[in-house]
């Protein structure tokens, strides 16, 4: 079994898209659907419909996102205006914690 993409539903689609190319860095793949690279998988951005199921609620996505260079970028999430929530280092690596515009959890793993 292997993993193609993740869809994140957002009330907020811009947004959403500017935070994982922008502020995550993440490449765009293909047109007119918001599909984005991840390494191994696609993270897709999806607008969520009025009245639809598959909505944003702000607690029921979290990622983990592998990132190299952590300490390098670290600083593009707050030059955009996104509040790093958490931040520490243990015996596994350094970790940064941050939220998307819809609230989602976002841990940046180095």
């Amino acid at each position: 079994m292997k993993l193609l993409k993740v869809v994140i539903p957002t009330r907020e689609f811009e947004a959403a898209i500017a935070f994982y190319r922008d502020v995550l860095g993440l490449p765009l793949v293909g047109a007119g659907w918001c599909e984005m690279s991840a390494g191994n998988a696609n993270i897709a951005i999806q607008l969520a419909r009025e009245g639809s199921d598959f909505a944003p609620t702000g607690h029921g996505i979290y990622l983990d996102l592998s990132e190299s260079r952590l300490e390098q970028i670290k600083q593009r999430p707050q030059d955009a205006g996104v509040a790093i929530a958490k931040e520490w280092k243990d015996e596994r690596g350094h970790f940064l914690e941050i939220a998307d515009p819809d609230g989602n959890l976002i841990e940046l793993v180095e």
